[in-house]
């Protein structure tokens, strides 16, 4: 999923620990909560990492990357406005 970053969110990527894998990571596995009219969250919980690792259907090279960003996965979350757009 390609996602257009706003000015101010690509001005605050590289400060706040995000880059485009991980963005894309949270986007594919993350747990989407919505407002309607308003901006989503998308996070993912360690017991989510956790089951992704013993996934069968997780590649290898999602694993490793998982087990190498374990922490800056766990603890980040992507605000997205309605028509998908990073507003961090």
């Amino acid at each position: 999923m390609k996602t257009n970053l706003t000015r101010h969110a690509s001005e605050r990527k590289a400060q706040r620990g995000f880059n485009s894998k991980i963005i894309n990571f949270l986007l594919r596995y993350g747990e989407r909560i919505s407002v309607k009219g308003k901006a989503s969250k998308v996070f993912i919980k360690k017991k989510e990492l956790e089951s992704l690792v013993k996934d069968k259907k997780v590649t290898i090279e999602e694993k490793l990357f998982i087990k190498k960003n374990y922490e800056r996965l766990s603890k980040k979350a992507l605000i997205l406005s309605e028509s998908m757009v990073l507003i961090t």
